[in-house]
């Protein structure tokens, strides 16, 4: 049997125990690199884990900071293009990306 035929609703419990983690103080938390790596797999299981994704990264939806360049740009429209994702935007905070300047780059006059 092969994981795409499995019913959506298996994938969506396996995928509460990706990434499942515990810290020394036994803190647990979520590694979203086997998620992340799942989904990229293909278009079914990345259809079929969309609902995960959203319960796992709902809350860093609701409130986003986006910088104010062309990649922070390209994500806020990725973002936006996916309903579940864009459903769950509740603010959207920009800010303009730290620049150090040197002595060249100012004008003297």
């Amino acid at each position: 049997m092969s994981l795409l035929s499995l019913p959506t609703e298996i994938i969506s419990k396996t995928c509460r125990y990706l990434g499942l983690e515990r810290d020394v103080d036994g803190f647990v938390y979520y590694n979203n690199d086997d998620l992340q790596s799942l989904r990229l797999t293909c278009r079914n299981l990345h259809a079929k884990t969309t609902f995960d994704a959203v319960v796992r990264y709902g809350l860093l939806l609701e409130e986003l900071e986006i910088s104010v360049d062309y990649k922070g740009l390209c994500q806020l429209l990725h973002i936006t293009q996916i309903p579940v994702f864009r459903d769950r935007i509740k603010r959207v905070l920009f800010y303009h990306p730290r620049v150090t300047s040197t002595a060249d780059d100012c004008d003297i006059l």
